[in-house]
């Protein structure tokens, strides 16, 4: 069973997979604290825009980035190693209150269910087991 409401296109999932990679994908081995990328603010900004597209009633986007652990992983260390940029950081605040608003009763069921990926090749499913690591 699939259920169109949790598909997310093959593009977009590749557009995510790009942006979550691209964006502090460094760690300094001094402070262990993660570097961001040169334009590292357009590539959030594209993460917001993204998310801005989700279906409110699903959220299949979300919930995609929420298995991905990319809030755990890589928002909250650029938070952390980044707190002295501010447009950075209100970018950041900005992706947490949409990835933290309230789910609709269809977005808790969707929660439950496997995201479908539209024509999902090897290499997706394995930048996806990476970002997940």
């Amino acid at each position: 069973f699939v259920n169109r409401n949790l598909t997310v296109e093959k593009s977009i999932v590749n557009e995510l997979l790009l942006v979550c990679g691209v964006i502090g994908s460094t760690v300094d081995p001094d402070t262990q604290q993660m570097i961001p990328v040169e334009d590292c603010l357009n590539w959030l900004q594209d993460l917001q825009r993204a998310l801005r597209r989700d279906d409110d009633a699903h959220r299949p986007i979300s919930l995609l980035l929420g298995k991905w652990k990319v809030l755990q992983q890589k928002l909250l260390p650029l938070v952390l190693s980044c707190r002295y940029d501010t447009p950075l950081v209100l970018t950041i605040v900005k992706i947490l209150v949409i990835l933290t608003k309230p789910l609709s009763e269809n977005a808790k069921k969707a929660g439950r269910f496997i995201i479908d990926i539209k024509k999902t090749d090897e290499t997706v499913i394995r930048e996806q087991i990476k970002l997940r690591n």
